[in-house]
Parts: C-alpha cells; structure tokens; sequence
C-alpha cells in the first residue's frame, strides 16, 4: 500500500503539530467506545490503542478514528487561529455522563449535543464545554443529582438559564467575572432536570484557568 500523502494532507501544516497526552486519550476514548459497539474486534483496538497512545502529531491521530462515526474533527480536532468561529456546529460523538458511587469527567475538545444527559448518584460528574463545539448555538444539560454533584464549566460569552427542580438541593453559578449578563451572541445552555439531595453547580470561566476561589450566586 502506498504512503503517499494526499496533496490536502499535506498542504495543512497543522497536521504536524505536536498533539496533547489529553488528544490521545481522546482518541482511546473513542476507540474503546467503538470496540464495545462491535465496530472494532481485540486486534483492531489493541493496534489502535498503541498507535493512539504513542501518536505525536495530529497526522498520527486522524487515521484511526477515520472510518468510524462522529469520526475526525469531532474527536481530533485541531488548533485553530480563530477558535471562536468553529465553537457551533459538528458531530456529536457523546450524549451523557453518568457516575454512579463514581466519578466522571468530560472535558478538551469534543462536540456537545443539543440534549447532553448528567447523572450523579452518590458520585460526581464534571462536565467542561470551554474547549468544546457545540451542536446548536443554544443547548440543554440534562441533569439529576441524587445526592452527587455536577458541575458544568462554560466560557465567559455563555448564557446560563437555570431551569432545574430541587428539592433539598442546590443550583449554583459561579462567575470568575461576577457579570451579570454575557456579552450577547454567545451560546446559550439551559440546565433543566432536577437535584434531590444533590447539587448542579455552573462554572463561567475561561478554558485554562482553574475553577477554584470563585464566588457564587444563585
């Protein structure tokens, strides 16, 4: 076979960039989730899992995910110098969370759906949108936290409606900038869902900086 690179590929210098221990994983992440769909048998994964683990560029990752669903720029996606105007649109690749006695994170680059589910039962659930693409410019986190907690980190420009039933529960929103509006024309994300003995805590921030020492407001 040959190893030839298509002209696309190679007039795209971004594909020779350096990739993250966090772009690796999330191409592990993806190939195990197609070995438990049966898209993949225990040879296949396990030579996709070593090339992923051991890939240094983004030229290396992309060929193992790409005859997969949600498949590329969905799960491998690279730097871009406008990153904002590909924050809405693509495929999705997820839709939920669940940690149950547990924890759970979601978080780098990936593509929220317009309906994502979070689930915390006696666990927790991280959910991080700030390196994320979202399906629609408007999208719902679904949450129900019984006796856990969730958390949601969005970017500054989000609008964050609260729409979630607690009982002996907690809604938070914490703003590193204390605004209380985002600046219009950013994505919005709607909490809905319930918290029963538990909490759903929101986080605007930007990607990168840590969600410790912010204040918060209901």
């Amino acid at each position: 076979m040959s190893s030839e690179k298509s002209p696309d590929e190679n007039a795209d210098p971004q594909l020779d960039l350096r990739v993250s221990h966090a772009d690796r994983d999330r191409v592990a992440e993806q190939l195990r989730d197609a070995a438990g769909d049966g898209r993949l048998d225990l040879e296949e994964l396990e030579e996709r899992l070593e090339r992923a683990l051991t890939a240094k560029t983004y030229r290396d990752l992309e060929p193992l995910t790409a005859d997969l669903p949600s498949a590329g720029h969905a799960v491998v996606r690279r730097p871009s110098t406008s990153p904002e105007s590909t924050r809405i649109g693509g495929t999705p690749s997820q839709h939920r969370s669940q940690a149950i006695l547990s924890e759970s994170k979601r978080t780098g680059a990936w593509v929220v759906p317009a309906s994502y589910a979070a689930t915390a039962v006696l666990g927790q659930v991280e959910v991080d949108l700030r390196d994320a693409s979202v399906e629609k410019s408007e999208i719902e986190i679904r949450c129900s936290s019984i006796l856990g907690d969730i958390k949601v980190l969005v970017r500054p420009d989000v609008t964050v409606i609260d729409q979630l039933d607690t009982f002996l529960g907690e809604f938070r929103l914490r703003d590193k900038r204390r605004a209380e509006l985002p600046p219009a024309g950013g994505p919005v994300v709607r909490i809905s869902g319930q918290a029963v003995l538990g909490s759903v805590t929101v986080y605007r921030l930007p990607a990168g900086e840590s969600r410790l020492g912010l204040h918060w407001r209901h």
